[in-house]
C-alpha cells in the first residue's frame, strides 16, 4: 500500500510546487466619457462614434490611415451614449464622427474600408477646439474626459 501512496504524494507535491499562481489581468489604458446628441438626427447619418486618431489629417475623409480605435457606434436617434476606448500609451486626437453606412456593415467590413483609404463618415464635432485637443495616455491610465454634445 505504501508503494502506491508514496508516489502519489510525491507527484502531488511536485505538481503543487511547479504550479504558478495567476498574475491576473493587466490594467488597461484608455479614454472614457459621454456623448450627448441634441436635435434631430439627419437621415444620412446612421450612427455616431468617437474616433481615436494618432494624427490629424487635413482631410478627415483620409483619416483611415490614422484610425487607432473607435467607440461602439450609437444608432441614429440616440440621445446619449457612454464610451470607452482602449488605447496604448501615446498621443491621440478624438473626433466625433457620423457613419454614413449601417454601423454593423461598417464593423464587418472595417479592414476593407481602411484599405480603401476613405472612411464613410462625416464630421459631427461642432467645435474645432474639440478636434484639435491632444490627449496623452500613459501606462495603465484611464482618462475621463469632459462630456461632448453634438448639435444637429
Amino acid at each position: 500500500m505504501w508503494r502506491l501512496i508514496f508516489p502519489l504524494i510525491v507527484s502531488a507535491a511536485l505538481l503543487f510546487i511547479n504550479c504558478n499562481s495567476p498574475t491576473g489581468l493587466k490594467p488597461v489604458a484608455g479614454i472614457e466619457g459621454n456623448l450627448y446628441f441634441q436635435g434631430t438626427w439627419p437621415d444620412s447619418i446612421q450612427g455616431a462614434a468617437l474616433v481615436a486618431l494618432d494624427d490629424l489629417p487635413t482631410d478627415l475623409t483620409q483619416a483611415a490611415s490614422h484610425l487607432v480605435n473607435y467607440s461602439t457606434p450609437a444608432p441614429n436617434g440616440t440621445d446619449s451614449t457612454e464610451y470607452f476606448l482602449q488605447l496604448k500609451p501615446g498621443t491621440y486626437f478624438l473626433i466625433a464622427m457620423g457613419l454614413t453606412m449601417d454601423p454593423a456593415v461598417f464593423a464587418a467590413n472595417l479592414d476593407s474600408i481602411i484599405a480603401s483609404g476613405r472612411l464613410p463618415v462625416v464630421l459631427l464635432d461642432n467645435d474645432l477646439i474639440d478636434i484639435r485637443a491632444i490627449y496623452i495616455i500613459e501606462d495603465d491610465q484611464v482618462e475621463k474626459i469632459d462630456d461632448r454634445t453634438i448639435n444637429f
